[in-house]
């Protein structure tokens, strides 16, 4: 099973932010994130684990913890 800190570790990684930033409730917009940036953080989750994010789900994305919940559903 893939822990929320390994999930934070990949979006520290690709966002270029400290991952003791990154909590379930940290703002993208507060870590200058934009969306260029959120759509290399999907490519990223997709090459690592191997699944498929719509790019819809793309805008869904507000808080690290969105990110978190929209990586399980698509592993569940």
């Amino acid at each position: 099973m893939i822990t929320d800190e390994e999930i934070k570790a990949v979006m520290a990684k690709s966002l270029r932010v400290p991952l003791g930033k990154l909590t379930d409730e940290t703002s993208l917009f507060d870590l200058d994130v934009d969306s260029i940036d959120v759509f290399e953080m999907i490519c990223e989750f997709e090459d690592k684990y191997r699944v498929k994010i719509p790019n819809e789900r793309a805008s869904d994305f507000v808080v690290v913890g969105d990110a978190i919940k929209a990586l399980r559903q698509v592993l569940a």
